[in-house]
């Protein structure tokens, strides 16, 4: 009978979400709002499970360094990152390095992007059919698809 008031109180408190996050990201929906709103338990959260990503508030989802980290350790949460963040280079790039179908998820502007999707290629070569005919008619790019 203590454990639920325990937890009830120790929801609150940012040691104890930090451990908590640590062995299982899942803690944090069940932690306090202003503990799913702190950078630090979110980026502890997101380095346990990546998973986490779309649970996460707006706020969280929004932020440069917590979509990175998502996004480098699971490319697929980039379609879940907030849609100007999509639009960062860098981004993408941590992104299709994870998962080449992340491709799919970048701002249309970056799937011209060269690089982006050489990289994303190079990750998964079954993006190839989803390519810009632009980036299809590229030499190293369709090299890089049929190895």
């Amino acid at each position: 009978q203590a454990f639920p008031f325990l937890v009830r109180v120790m929801r609150y408190d940012k040691e104890f979400a930090l451990e908590v996050v640590k062995d299982d990201a899942f803690w944090l929906r069940r932690l306090a709002d202003q503990l799913k709103n702190d950078k630090d338990v979110v980026l502890e959260a997101v380095r346990q499970n990546a998973e986490i990503f779309p649970y996460l508030p707006l706020s969280m989802r929004a932020d440069e360094e917590v979509a990175m980290e998502a996004v480098s350790r699971n490319g697929s949460m980039l379609k879940h990152v907030f849609e100007p963040l999509k639009a960062q280079r860098k981004v993408a790039l941590a992104a299709v390095r994870h998962s080449g179908l992340a491709l799919l998820h970048v701002a249309v502007a970056l799937r011209g992007d060269r690089e982006v999707v050489l990289e994303a290629v190079k990750q998964n070569s079954e993006v190839f059919p989803f390519l810009t005919l632009a980036m299809k008619a590229d030499k190293e790019i369709t090299l890089e698809a049929v190895k």
